[in-house]
């Protein structure tokens, strides 16, 4: 069955037109990127541990100074009314 769909696969692919020359440049250039990705590989692996390893260390300082550091912003409160201004009751006492 393999002979078959490969005897299929080159006619078509002889069919479309393909010159010997698209055949050596393929041949060519497979190696060439297979290379590119060995060599990209270690520098892939590289940047996922360090990934992981900010993450982390992120998320230790957020539970670390989560309580202590506080930004302001509340998404869980709405003030669809606005909020009350402090100011309005020091100027009624004066």
């Amino acid at each position: 069955m393999g002979k078959e769909v490969s005897d299929m696969v080159a006619a078509n692919y002889d069919r479309e037109g393909a010159s010997e020359g698209h055949k050596g440049l393929m041949l060519l250039f497979g190696p060439i990127v297979g290379l590119a990705y060995v060599v990209a590989l270690p520098f892939i692996g590289i940047g996922m541990i360090a990934s992981l390893v900010v993450g982390r260390v992120f998320e230790a300082a957020e539970r670390l100074f989560g309580s202590v550091v506080h930004f302001g912003w509340r998404p869980d409160e709405a003030y669809l009314a606005g909020k009350k201004k402090k100011a309005q009751g020091k100027r009624a006492k004066k």
